[in-house]
């Protein structure tokens, strides 16, 4: 069977499969009534997800070109990209950018490759690192991720590096803990089950900052000052 032959059969299938929903037409006029609804929203969802892409994608140019005019930025990008290597990452982080479903995360990234750009250095482990937690996070885990950072970090009994979770608030836990796995799995923290010192050995559940965590805590307030937001 031809591709184009296997293509419409399962069309036809699906097609068929659904046709029996009460949101499918019964005759040409409920079709015409339907198109005209479909028209209206479709137009709709359209206008009102551009203007989403639109207020990220203004906010990451601002980040990549960080303070340059628009052609000198360009002109930066252009001239950066001299290898297969450099063409991927920047083309697969553009991809992050547009399919982020933060717009601080979004901006973070564009300021992590406007810097690679501007200091004309390549890419590395840790920026491909912060990039795929950036690409997982929400604005809910950008700004749990900064206040653990700046309140929570450092616990006496454990070390300077851990998650106090005694200063996180009590209603807030359950939220910052949803975070805390998302870091764990991204590489930001570390999560240990037993922790020793001098004095004592502490079993539960642990979260441990990494060097990489301090260096994401870092581009986001980069971010911050170039963007103006709180």
């Amino acid at each position: 069977m031809e591709l184009n032959e296997v293509a419409n059969s399962f069309y036809n299938k699906v097609r068929e499969l659904l046709s029996d929903k009460e949101w499918m037409a019964k005759d040409l006029s409920d079709a015409a009534e339907l198109e005209q609804h479909y028209q209206v929203f479709k137009t709709l969802a359209v206008c009102v997800s551009n203007v989403s892409n639109d207020y990220k994608l203004h906010n990451a140019w601002k980040c990549i070109s960080q303070g340059l005019n628009e052609e000198a930025a360009i002109n930066e990008l252009y001239n950066y990209t001299t290898n297969a290597d450099r063409a991927f990452y920047i083309s697969n982080t553009m991809k992050k950018i547009i399919l982020s479903n933060s717009n601080i995360a979004s901006a973070v990234l564009a300021y992590i490759v406007g810097d690679i750009v501007m200091t004309k250095r390549d890419f590395t482990q840790e920026d491909v690192i912060m990039h795929e937690a950036l690409s997982n996070m929400t604005d809910f885990d950008i700004k749990n991720f900064v206040q653990i950072m700046d309140n929570c970090i450092g616990w006496d009994e454990l070390g300077e590096e851990y998650v106090n979770v005694l200063k996180i608030k009590s209603d807030e836990k359950k939220q910052f803990e949803l975070t805390l796995k998302l870091c764990v799995n991204t590489r930001l923290f570390e999560m240990d089950s037993i922790v020793t010192n001098s004095v004592a050995i502490n079993a539960g559940t642990f979260y441990k900052k990494t060097y990489i965590a301090d260096m994401l805590r870092n581009c986001i307030e980069k971010t911050k000052q170039l963007l103006d937001y709180e």
